[in-house]
């Protein structure tokens, strides 16, 4: 399989389950140091999206690397949820099958790439924020950030700043000394989906150990006001407990915007659990639940089936038209943990696999993914 066919793979899973899981709500990562929230407030959608993801590649030499990201669908713009879904899963899949061995090249890369798809299927009239911290199990860390969503550090108990700069024309004209910009002033000059021109230059992030935590928001979570926000994000018990209150004072308010908070603590052992082998893995954590991919090397091919894209759903299964390239998908969402649950089951009253549920007996689906890794580096 190429390079491209499985990045593509991989990008139209994410965005699948994107699609067709729930915007709204929080999760906490059950292996710990992720949380994220996200709030509908008084718009018709949420068209904020937020994960966090984490891939050991069945290829040695890749480092594994873990990724937090936000992207937040532009509302004024043409299909903005959409936007947001394409762009945050073609920045994930190009973030993961990248060959690059220096991380924020690996950003810079992923960005352009989500900013080509998101403008080739757009032409410009639609687009979406970036925001992400990533790091590897080499101890790099790097960042990167287009349009007006912001990466925060905070440092307890010294307090929360910006390391993002907000692409508005404002910030552009900053030395022009504006007293009072209109609103035009806050449109973005960045952002993806806006094709050529983008730049996308990661964010050098040091010391990555001495923060308590990194701090990823759109602009309706900041949007309270820049003291409330970081006067709570201070001040709260947990970074969960930051981000439910930060969304809960954006709904207070007016609710305006969707508002997004997505927390990485640098201080979790990411990578402790994950060993050595021959078949690579990604999981995703996301508002939808969680996302497992499991990569197989190219020297395992001869284990899996004839060439097909096999969709199984309990209790019915059927096999898709053959694609170019090797691969097997298995899709349990709808399969049940006990068989005493019923098809009338209602899905709240079902627990979620891989995380910490807002209710305690809600299951999520989960999807696995069987792929073919081409070898060559």
């Amino acid at each position: 399989m190429t390079a491209g066919g499985y990045q593509r793979l991989v990008q139209s899973a994410i965005s699948d389950w994107l699609r067709d899981g729930k915007k709204t709500g929080s999760v906490s990562a059950d292996f710990g140091g992720v949380h994220i929230a996200s709030s509908k407030g008084g718009r018709e959608e949420n068209q904020d999206r937020a994960i966090f993801l984490r891939v050991q590649s069945a290829i040695k030499e890749r480092p594994a690397i873990a990724c937090i990201a936000l992207c937040d669908g532009m509302g004024g713009m043409q299909s903005g949820s959409a936007s947001a879904d394409l762009a945050i899963s073609t920045f994930a899949s190009s973030l993961v099958t990248g060959r690059s061995s220096r991380l924020p090249e690996r950003l810079e890369l992923a960005a352009e790439a989500a900013n080509q798809a998101v403008y080739q299927e757009y032409k410009g009239k639609g687009g979406a924020t970036l925001a992400a911290v990533a790091c590897s199990n080499t101890g790099e860390w790097s960042a990167i950030n287009i349009g007006d969503s912001r990466i925060y550090t905070f440092l307890a108990p010294h307090g929360i700043r910006q390391i993002s700069t907000d692409d508005t024309l404002e910030n552009m004209l900053s030395d022009l000394r504006l007293s009072m910009p209109g609103s035009e002033f806050r449109k973005l000059v960045r952002f993806i989906g806006m094709g050529d021109g983008l730049d996308a230059q990661s964010i050098s992030v040091s010391q990555a150990q001495e923060v308590t935590w990194f701090v990823l928001a759109s602009d309706g979570a900041y949007g309270i006001t820049e003291p409330i926000f970081k006067g709570i994000v201070s001040h709260s018990k947990s970074a969960l407990d930051a981000a439910h209150k930060i969304n809960d004072v954006s709904e207070w308010i007016g609710g305006s915007d969707n508002s997004t908070m997505a927390i990485l603590d640098p201080r979790a052992k990411f990578f402790s659990s994950w060993q050595p082998s021959k078949v690579g893995s990604l999981q995703i954590v996301g508002v939808p639940g969680c996302l497992q991919l499991v990569i197989h090397s190219e020297s395992q091919k001869t284990a899996l089936p004839s060439p097909s894209i096999e969709m199984r759903r309990a209790p019915r299964r059927r096999n898709r038209d053959k694609p170019d390239h090797q691969t097997k998908i298995v899709d349990t969402t709808r399969e049940m943990v006990s068989s005493n649950v019923d098809e009338k089951t209602d899905p709240k009253d079902i627990k979620q696999p891989g995380t910490k549920p807002v209710h305690e007996d809600y299951i999520e689906p989960r999807l696995d993914i069987e792929i073919i890794e081409s070898g060559k580096s």
